[in-house]
């Protein structure tokens, strides 16, 4: 007999189990503990009634020297049973998909520590992919099933309010970031600008300026110093801030432009940190938007609220951010 395999449903705060279960191997555990035997009578073709022995358990029906009658109607019964199985795996299947976010990559660390807060208040699950805010409007743009896009900026959530593809009035600012020329080495500049000027570095990180808002900045500060045309052969750009940050993380950089938010989650405190100072670059409004996938979700516009709430701001803030007034 093949097995038919059904699915049970355990459910914990936080989330929903589908445990695989072998009908046949249930079936054939209970034929070992059979309840009572049965005598059957029944005529065949008109032939004198045949005595079959039919096994009944608390769970099922198995019939000894079954004959065709009986496996149509033992057939029956796995179809029902496999189509409530479907049924009910069908009703529940939009439960167990987690809310699906699109991050900026400067925004990984908060992200992670708010989706803790968020799942263990709620019990909703959430699911976040980070990288550069172009690569992942890219993506977005390309049908990529996003529910909630937080930016690094405030243009790409705009472009996408306006192309339709984000829900009217849904979008604002989550953070303020900070730019920051950073170093894991203790005194490597004392004067910040001097040091750029004398370029006495073989390599300084940057995102790319073309998908990264702070790449953007970065290239705002040097243009400001005059110093972009003199310092491009020691540049390395980054994908994503995430990337720019590693790079001097792991010295292949001796300094690097990052977001303030990633040294303050460095584990390591010594180094050496210059805050640039606001004027130098435009703001880095870091706003979020409400997705066409995800305007049916409530998880989504609950994801939102949350953004805004005063646990949430807390933690913004203390990785460094600031916030819209």
């Amino acid at each position: 007999m093949t097995g038919y395999r059904g699915f049970v449903k355990h459910s914990s705060s936080t989330t929903n189990y589908f445990y695989a279960l072998d009908i046949t191997a249930y079936i054939h555990e209970h034929r070992q503990s059979q309840n009572r035997i049965l005598e059957l009578s029944y005529s065949n073709n008109g032939d004198a009634g045949t005595r079959l022995s039919q096994t009944r358990c608390a769970a099922c029906f198995i019939h000894q020297n079954i004959e065709t009658h009986c496996m149509f109607t033992f057939s029956r019964l796995i179809s029902r049973s496999l189509t409530a199985a479907l049924l009910f795996f069908a009703a529940n299947l939009a439960d167990a998909e987690p809310l699906r976010i699109a991050v900026a990559a400067n925004f990984t660390d908060t992200t992670r520590d708010l989706i803790a807060l968020f799942e263990e208040t709620t019990g909703h699950s959430v699911a976040a992919s980070y990288g550069s805010t172009g690569k992942l409007f890219a993506q977005i743009e390309n049908g990529a099933p996003f529910d909630v896009f937080q930016a690094a900026d405030s243009a790409h959530p705009e472009m996408l309010e306006n192309s339709g593809g984000a829900v009217n009035g849904s979008r604002f600012t989550y953070a303020r970031g900070k730019l920051a020329l950073w170093s894991p080495e203790a005194n490597v500049f004392s004067d910040p600008e001097s040091w750029l000027a004398s370029a006495d570095f073989k390599r300084l990180a940057i995102a790319n300026p073309k998908t990264a808002p702070y790449g953007l900045a970065a290239q705002q500060v040097l243009k400001n110093l005059s110093l972009w045309d003199a310092l491009q052969p020691r540049l390395v750009r980054g994908n994503s801030i995430a990337q720019a940050f590693q790079f001097v993380a792991t010295s292949n950089a001796q300094a690097g432009f990052v977001a303030l938010s990633q040294v303050n989650a460095w584990q390591n405190s010594n180094g050496t940190l210059w805050v640039v100072p606001q004027q130098m670059y435009a703001p880095i409004d870091q706003q979020a938007v409400l997705l066409n996938h995800g305007k049916d979700n409530p998880v989504a516009r609950q994801w939102l609220e949350f953004l805004r709430s005063p646990q949430a701001l807390n933690v913004i803030k203390d990785d460094g951010y600031d916030i819209a007034d």
